[in-house]
């Protein structure tokens, strides 16, 4: 029995080093938590695409920190050598990029995810607790992956920022990979970060509507649909200057303005003011702005280090937000700080004046939102908007609008049928409104595989399908860290101090990277201090 086990596991094993890979948008950070990546591509802080077709050590192997050796195999991606990422171009030159340069990158990691559910069905459920992959410098929600017919797909992380009771909240994620089998949809729902997380409630909801229209979410999950897109004229930042080209397409240039890495000044700017000018027809009074963007992984950290601060009273603080009152202040200072929620703001000809709200999420998945926009009393011919966000928090992908009113359509709420868990409980019906029983997975590896049934499709119409998903998580914080009352005190009280906090504990974290985990060298071997 235990040979039949290891050939199973081999199988395994080789399926998932031959074929479970994706590519994923990281910050560049956490290549320096997982310096085994693979990129295949990056984004310069020029604005430049760099795309890598192979690595410059390929035929030799590595042996990574966490003990697996694996050679390194033509087409895979560059390798990140000391502070440059180096690797090989389609002309086979090969090139190698300072880190400092980079905005964004795009690896390759081994999805064991997928790997465990392309075998049989009980070291499946063995190995997929002990070998998920997690987001290193993550710090929230579950993931939510969609069966496209073959595997699961990652397609979003719900419910940011909700790190108690007191601030639960709904999200929407779109399920583009989604393919019905056998008549039904079927969800995989994970934990993957050290947290514990409760899921009030996880359903489909089934958008039908005309084939010549998109369907985009307000951040409150009310449903629009947009015909004729129209990009941005211009972009301008004052960190960046023109930044037309970051903003005017939905594709892989990400604009975000970074943490400086060689020390911090009280006197550098803390915010980046961005100004962005929209098409408007004429006769236009309303306008729904389309924002593909969300936060940054530094921002998801914040949640943690900023917790952590409470030490032993981190209890209390989150049970004052059961109280409204206490809930609306932090709500107020988001607003105020901007961190997780970004104000937008109108020309309206004399003065700025309150346009709408975008609110974060992310950062591993960047979803389309709407922000309706009220023009009237604008006489202009374009459309000004101005957003000031904070450094290091935002991460912005693209800016558009539509004019057109919304096509009529119909949505279906699909409540799930049935469920398997990793630990073999089975607390459907806890997922099927949001009613405060919750779906709780306090381990990470833990997940839960859930089927809805597909409804009948409505004669001439397309079908979008988003999940719906409510709760929050309790993050897993270190029970020594110390209470720091007058760190909290200035945080909530002072203005812009998060953001220099912020910048202060990433340049530490980035210290303590580079002191205690060397990149590969030349050979492609790790080097763990």
């Amino acid at each position: 029995m235990k040979r039949i086990l290891i050939v199973i596991i081999i199988i395994n094993f080789l399926l998932f080093t031959v074929s479970c890979s994706k590519t994923h948008l990281v910050d560049k950070e956490e290549l320096l938590y997982n310096p085994e990546y693979y990129v295949t591509e990056l984004v310069t802080t020029e604005g430049e695409i760099v795309r890598f077709a192979g690595s410059h050590i390929a035929g030799q192997e590595y042996s990574s920190y966490s003990g697996m050796t694996r050679p390194i195999i033509e087409g895979d991606g560059a390798l990140l050598v000391g502070n440059n990422i180096v690797g090989v171009l389609a002309d086979g030159s090969t090139v190698s990029i300072p880190l400092e340069e980079v905005q964004m990158v795009y690896v390759t990691k081994f999805d064991l995810l997928k790997a465990s559910f392309m075998t049989c069905g009980v070291v499946s459920s063995v190995l997929v607790g002990a070998v998920l992959i997690i987001a290193a410098l993550k710090e929230s929600c579950p993931f939510i992956y969609s069966f496209d017919g073959s595997s699961f797909i990652f397609e979003g992380e719900p419910y940011g920022r909700a790190i108690c009771r007191g601030l639960q909240r709904t999200d929407w994620c779109r399920l583009d990979n989604m393919i019905p089998q056998d008549g039904v949809y079927r969800i995989l729902l994970t934990n993957e970060v050290q947290e514990t997380q409760y899921t009030d409630e996880l359903v489909i909801i089934a958008v039908d509507h005309p084939d010549n229209v998109e369907i985009i979410p307000e951040a409150n999950g009310t449903f629009h649909t947009v015909s004729d897109i129209q990009n941005i004229v211009e972009a301008r930042s004052s960190c960046g200057g023109d930044i037309t080209h970051w903003l005017a397409k939905d594709d892989l240039l990400f604009w975000q303005t970074h943490f400086p890495v060689d020390g911090f000044d009280i006197g550098e700017p803390l915010r980046d003011t961005i100004q962005i000018v929209l098409p408007r027809p004429e006769g236009a009074d309303f306008a729904k702005l389309i924002v593909n963007g969300c936060n940054s992984l530094w921002a998801s950290q914040m949640l943690r280090r900023v917790a952590e601060l409470h030490g032993d009273n981190v209890g209390l603080w989150y049970s004052s937000f059961d109280i409204g009152l206490f809930r609306d202040q932090l709500l107020q200072w988001d607003r105020n700080e901007e961190v997780f929620l970004l104000s937008v703001h109108l020309w309206n000809g004399e003065i700025w004046v309150d346009a709408g709200t975008i609110t974060g999420g992310g950062p591993l998945v960047s979803e389309d939102r709407i922000v309706p926009i009220d023009l009237s009393g604008v006489e202009d011919e374009t459309v000004t908007l101005r957003i000031i966000p904070p450094i290091g928090f935002w991460k912005l992908n693209w800016f558009a609008v539509d004019y057109t009113a919304d096509a009529e359509y119909s949505l279906t709420r699909i409540n799930a049928i049935a469920m398997t868990e990793s630990d073999d409980e089975n607390e459907l019906n806890y997922l099927t409104g949001s009613d405060g029983t919750y779906h709780s997975m306090p381990e990470v590896g833990q997940w839960a595989e859930l089927e809805f049934p597909v409804p009948d499709t409505v004669s001439g119409t397309e079908r979008t399908l988003f999940a719906q998903a409510s709760g929050y998580y309790d993050m897993h914080l270190d029970p020594e860290t110390e209470f720091r009352p007058e760190i909290i005190a200035r945080i909530f009280s002072e203005p812009g101090f998060i953001s220099v906090f912020a910048a202060q504990e990433y340049q530490t974290w980035l210290a303590q990277q580079h002191a205690l985990i060397e990149p590969l060298d030349s050979k492609g071997e790790y080097h763990d201090n």
